[in-house]
Order: structure tokens, then sequence, then C-alpha cells
């Protein structure tokens, strides 16, 4: 068994992506490959990270080229609603791998290997489900899921891929629903991983509302508490969250909010700025640009009508829709 995390990134990477790269490094028997235009080879100094130099046209081309198409894809960020699409958009770095999945590049790995072991890896066709990270089989038709049309809750691809608004394709705006609906084998455990809520200064989840704490030891993560080292997790992710970087060794330091330090001990105080408002700022910015551009009205009424139509059928009678 062998897994390629696939990445494409365009600008500039997080601060702390340092970390990022040492904690994914530890993971040897995983290979991560980002696609970016701002290659870090001459920073690289892990044989697991590989830097492959492509420019947002290029992504633009082979995503046309494999939906039939030309897609809706006037920035970088927009891309997240092709994740499901990384199979066959670069299927032909793909081809030794018996898995491939996406990660966010604000995440600090654990032994990952401890989570997706190979009973899982051999008997789920997906291993989670957010776009923070995701699994699947590397296989022709587990591929090509994402064009499943016939679901009834969630956008299609063409409706999604015509509109230049994020629509969460890769999550619940899509691949959720298409994946629960058909049935198709996944495993899921929320616990596995610290996906950290961003409308709190603390580091809290939603299975978890107590403040925590985490320590990172030399390719391993844990909640930290109580003096000693509890729970370990498969990663932490920040959810775009401002980090400061102390002066730390990147093998030993723990992860208090907004600071990778060195000693627990050191009182950090959270501020809404750097927390609550800037996770706030960033959704509302992106609510207020979907709703400028013009084509949310047509996707929109597009959707509208494919569900009236299937209501005349009678095809989705049992479906209760919900607001994403």
């Amino acid at each position: 068994m062998k897994i390629a995390f696939v990445i494409p990134y365009f600008g500039k990477f997080p601060n702390y992506f340092e970390l990022w790269e040492h904690s994914a490094a530890y993971n040897k028997d995983i290979d991560f490959l980002i696609f970016t235009d701002t290659p870090r080879n001459k920073h690289n100094i892990y044989k697991n990270i590989h830097y492959i130099y492509i420019d947002f046209d290029e992504i633009k081309r082979r995503i046309q080229e494999i939906v039939g198409f030309k897609p809706m894809l006037t920035s970088p960020y927009k891309i997240v609603d092709y994740k499901p699409l990384y199979g066959c958009i670069f299927k032909d770095f793909l081809s030794d791998y018996s898995h491939w999945g996406y990660c966010d590049s604000d995440v600090i790995f654990g032994d990952l290997k401890s989570f997706l072991t190979e009973d899982k890896l051999n008997n789920y066709d997906r291993i989670y489900q957010h776009g923070h990270m995701c699994i699947y089989k590397n296989s022709d038709e587990i591929n090509v899921r994402w064009k499943t049309k016939h679901n009834l809750v969630s956008y299609n691809y063409i409706e999604v891929f015509k509109v230049g608004g994020v629509k969460m394709f890769d999550e619940r705006g899509g691949m959720w629903d298409i994946w629960k609906e058909n049935k198709w084998s996944q495993y899921l455990n929320e616990m596995e991983f610290a996906d950290i809520l961003p409308i709190k200064a603390e580091f809290t989840t939603s299975w978890n509302k107590d403040p925590m704490i985490f320590h990172y030891d030399r390719g391993h993560l844990y909640e930290y508490a109580d003096g000693t080292n509890k729970r370990e997790f498969a990663y932490l992710h920040l959810q775009k969250r401002r980090m400061t970087v102390e002066n730390i060794d990147k093998d030993n330091f723990y992860i208090k909010p907004d600071v990778f330090t060195k000693t627990v001990d050191k009182t950090i105080e959270c501020t809404d700025s750097l927390g609550v408002s800037y996770a706030a700022q960033c959704k509302l910015k992106r609510i207020l640009g979907s709703l400028s551009k013009g084509d949310e009205m047509v996707f929109h009424i597009r959707v509208a009508f494919r569900r009236l139509g299937m209501y005349i059928k009678g095809e989705n009678w049992h479906i209760k829709y919900k607001l994403y």
C-alpha cells in the first residue's frame, strides 16, 4: 500500500509551513506531491515531499479536459471544489500509488500510518471526508464517482463547476451526500483528528468544548493535559488560524492557541483578533465575494429548477433538504 497526498498550492505558504514539512517528512511511507508555481526545491530536504512546478492555466486546462466544458475557475481558492477530481487531474502522477488523497497546508501531521492502517486501506473506498484530509482508493471507477448526477440532495458537478463561488463540493456541498446516498464504503471517525473550531480563540473541536493544548514529539501528535501526553491524533487542523512561531525545536514543541512554543508553562493570551474575528472575516469575505458574482443567481435558479423537476416526477419526496 502506498499513499500520495496531492496539494495544488498557489501563493504564499503559511509562516509555519516548515513545521508542516517537518511533520509530513516523519511519515516516510507517504508521498506529498505539491503542485505549485512557487516551488521550494532549494529549501526542500525531505525525500517524500515533491515540489512539481505547474501554473494555474495548466490546472484549468487539465480540468477542462476532464469535465468536458470550460469551468469557472477564476481564482486558486476555487480549486477546493475540484479536490475530488485529483485522481483524474493528476492521474499521470499517481500510477504508482494504491491510494491518493488531499490535505491542507494549515495542518500539523502526527503518525498517520497508525491511523491509516492496512486494514482500513484494504476495506474502505474512502477514509475520512473533510477537505483538510481525505483518502481514496486509486481505481478508475472510484476516481470518477464525483460525476454522479442522480443524487437528490447536493449540487452536482456541472452546477458547481459553472459557478465562480466555492460550493464545498469536496464536502457537504457534494461528495458527502453522493457517497452517503450510494452507500459506498467509507471510514469516518471525527475523533481521530483535531479539527479546531474557528469561532473561538481557544482550541476546541466539535466533540470537545474544553480548551486544548497539543504536543508534537518526533512524528507523534498528542493532546497535552495535566503534565502528560493523553490522546494521540492523526493530525491537527488549524483552520487558517494565524500563528506565531517561536524559536523551537522542530522535533519537539507545544501548540497553544495562536503560537508554536517550546514550553507549555508559558502563558499565552488568546485574542479575538487572532482567533474569532479573523475566521469571521474570512467567511464574510467569501460570502460577499460570492454574492457579488452574477453567476450566483444563475446557479441557485439552476439548482431550484432541477429539484422542482424531480419533485414533479416524485423522485425527491423523501429528501429533507438542508441549507448549506
